[in-house]
């Protein structure tokens, strides 16, 4: 069942001339998905993938994980792509904005640590103009 949902959600995103098409196909490949789920050899491959993607996000890689290296990265490519420091600054102060990682707050300081980078940027470039 899980595939067929999965299914549902890709589905979804198709749009224009390619819905119809995915409409069509859905009710065929839901019965396959819920096949390929049921079988062993399926089960058991995906539990040695679930078991190796668990193995590469806990791997160091200097003193942090390939999961928390692969979050700053993304957040670094967001923060650059979307939104400007006083943008993240008013989104993430404490008690307001999106939810963050209270464990050990490594996403609120590297939050921090790019609007002090930025601020400081932006500083320089007004003292040169």
């Amino acid at each position: 069942m899980a595939v067929a949902v999965r299914l549902k959600l890709i589905a979804d995103k198709f749009s224009g001339k390619l819905k119809p098409i995915a409409d069509k196909l859905l009710p065929i490949l839901k019965p396959l998905g819920a096949k390929l789920n049921s079988n062993a050899v399926v089960k058991r491959i995906t539990t040695k993938l679930k078991d190796f993607v668990q193995k590469v996000k806990n791997f160091k890689i200097g003193k942090a994980t390939v999961s928390e290296r692969y979050t700053m990265a993304k957040f670094e490519y967001w923060f650059k792509q979307n939104k400007s420091p006083d943008d993240v600054e008013e989104m993430l102060k404490l008690g307001t904005g999106a939810t963050v990682n209270t464990k050990n707050h490594d996403l609120w300081t590297q939050y921090s640590a790019f609007y002090r980078w930025a601020q400081r940027d932006k500083e320089m470039k007004a003292k040169v103009a």
